[in-house]
């Protein structure tokens, strides 16, 4: 089991996010992908405040332990630059194109498969889903780690004291 010591300060953003930037949520306003991208900025930038030894990088990936952007990029990830790969996030405020990130986070994650464009991907040691709905009691999370959805193992699932477990209701 992976070092939950980045999913915890990645729930602390979360929190602070809901206590000091409360006009994001009430109601969602503008584009929604613009709302995301600057949720994932704010967060990051609380990450980074929180632990002075990591890197924290939106809207990029890494290549050959350089940052790339493309399309399929993470909203977040937490890591050392040419170094070590923490932690992996999609964040979505609304309840569609779930799937999508799960397979990507899936692909992160996953230690034997093939990684998403051919290229020298690194492997997170966890991967993170967060939904951050309009009411903070609605907030739903899964964590991956090796490909899998392991959100009700231990130690992971004491992060459902805070969260919903994220699913498609259809």
């Amino acid at each position: 089991m992976a070092d939950t010591k980045y999913l915890d300060t990645l729930v602390d953003s979360i929190r602070a996010i809901y206590r000091e930037e409360k006009d994001y949520f009430s109601p969602m306003q503008g584009c929604e992908q613009a709302v995301q991208f600057r949720i994932a900025h704010r967060m990051a930038d609380q990450i980074e405040h929180q632990t002075k030894d990591i890197k924290v990088d939106c809207e990029a990936r890494k290549c050959n332990g350089y940052i790339k952007v493309d399309k399929k990029r993470p909203d977040i990830i937490i890591h050392k630059r040419k170094s070590t790969d923490y932690l992996v996030v999609e964040i979505k405020c609304n309840k569609r194109n779930w799937n999508n990130d799960f397979d990507k986070l899936v692909r992160f994650t996953h230690k034997n498969k093939p990684n998403l464009s051919g290229d020298n991907v690194p492997t997170y040691e966890l991967g993170a889903f967060v939904y951050l709905a309009d009411n903070e009691q609605d907030k739903a999370i899964r964590i991956y780690e090796n490909g899998k959805d392991v959100t009700n193992e231990y130690p992971y699932n004491k992060f459902l004291e805070d969260f919903k477990y994220a699913e498609i209701r259809r």
